[in-house]
């Protein structure tokens, strides 16, 4: 698949799963603390804007992923090899330290005063990691059964 395909789908999902990370928070549908403290953020943001935030951050942050790491997998079969633990290696670290650029850049003043102040560097690191993993996952399932856009 081309990278601009992969790219566009990964910005795709990340919106959408911000969307159902928003329901969730607003509804308390889960009591974590990583869910709790984004109340305020989506208080503060439309569906919409939260969303296009979500999908640019994750546009960017697979650039950076493939950048250093090939896709793993192709329609109809998967890599089960060292590639495969390098791409979620790549994917655990780009997600992870991209949200303390975001946090320290100034660029999303919403998003550093609720989310990244009240959990603290090692435990937003820590959810925005698993974060980029459901994403990954999700686009790597999409790719393996040809759900393309």
């Amino acid at each position: 698949m081309k990278d601009c395909k992969i790219f566009l789908l990964t910005a795709l999902i990340t919106g959408i799963y911000d969307i159902i990370l928003r329901y969730v928070s607003e509804y308390r549908l889960l009591d974590s603390d990583w869910v709790r403290v984004l109340r305020p953020y989506f208080e503060k943001k439309t569906v919409l804007e939260a969303a296009l935030l979500a999908g640019f951050t994750g546009f960017i942050s697979q650039i950076i992923i493939l950048f250093f790491a090939a896709v793993p997998v192709k329609a109809g079969s998967v890599r089960l090899d060292k590639s495969l633990v390098w791409f979620i290696f790549i994917t655990i670290f780009v997600s992870g330290t991209l949200g303390i650029l975001m946090d320290k850049s100034g660029l999303f003043p919403d998003l550093s005063n609720t989310y990244y102040k009240t959990l603290g560097r090692s435990r937003s690191m820590f959810t925005d990691a698993w974060s980029g993993i459901i994403v990954q996952l999700t686009v790597l399932f999409c790719i393996y059964y040809e759900y393309i856009l």
